[in-house]
């Protein structure tokens, strides 16, 4: 599936992938204005993978959990039905859950989603993955609302390195993130106000998948994942 901004590579170079009501994902935050929404199937969700036939498994815009327990549900958002992505595992509190995009492969870009912090007593809240090699290699920006903190992170081999934090303190409900990273540098917003801008060297990891994560029982939702390429 194409996009109408494609690399060299004929892969799309922006995308919107939703689950739900759309709406400016990084308004305010000056995202590129050649995103174009991709809609994984014909009624504009964003799917997991055990949702569809295997032959299917391989489009753009599909999540393949690689740890956790992630699930399609409906919510509702003011009498109007809303289709999320939810992490509905309780993990340990060592457990990273992780999903990634099918058909998605980035150096430098941007990427941001939609997401709600629901419960968990060990941990709560989640993030964005980028540059993932696969589930245990990428590099991560979180918010917890126990901690209070949004915290950027290198994964390798399952364990993090953390590079940069920062109190952020937010009301219940959805809040919106997003990331840009390029080379070295990487900057993280909450709500449309940058927190983060640290350096990192990317190391192994200068290229590669993007997605979701959470920690231990965090059961969190996400919707209107969108990312640009370059």
């Amino acid at each position: 599936m194409r996009s109408e901004r494609e690399g060299a590579n004929g892969r799309p170079r922006s995308a919107w992938l939703r689950g739900g009501v759309a709406a400016g994902l990084l308004a305010g935050l000056s995202m590129g204005a050649g995103c174009t929404t991709i809609r994984a199937s014909s009624y504009g969700r964003l799917y997991l993978a055990d949702e569809l036939a295997p032959a299917e498994r391989g489009q753009l815009g599909v999540l393949e959990p690689q740890s956790g327990r992630w699930s399609s549900v409906v919510v509702d958002e003011q009498g109007a039905p809303r289709d999320v992505i939810e992490q509905q595992a309780q993990g340990a509190k060592d457990d990273f859950n992780v999903a990634l995009l099918t058909g998605v492969e980035i150096a430098d870009g941007e990427l941001a989603v939609d997401f709600r912090a629901i419960d968990g007593e060990i941990d709560q809240g989640g993030g964005l993955v980028w540059r993932a090699r696969d589930g245990r290699n990428y590099f991560l920006a979180r918010w917890n609302p126990l901690e209070k903190n949004l915290r950027a992170y290198v994964v390798i081999d399952g364990k993090r390195e953390q590079f940069a934090s920062e109190k952020v303190e937010l009301a219940d409900g959805w809040h919106r993130m997003a990331v840009r990273f390029a080379g070295e540098r990487v900057q993280v917003a909450l709500d449309g106000k940058w927190c983060l801008d640290a350096t990192r060297a990317p190391g192994e990891l200068a290229s590669g998948r993007v997605g979701l994560w959470t920690k231990a029982d965090a059961r969190t939702q996400f919707d209107e994942l969108r990312w640009q390429d370059g």
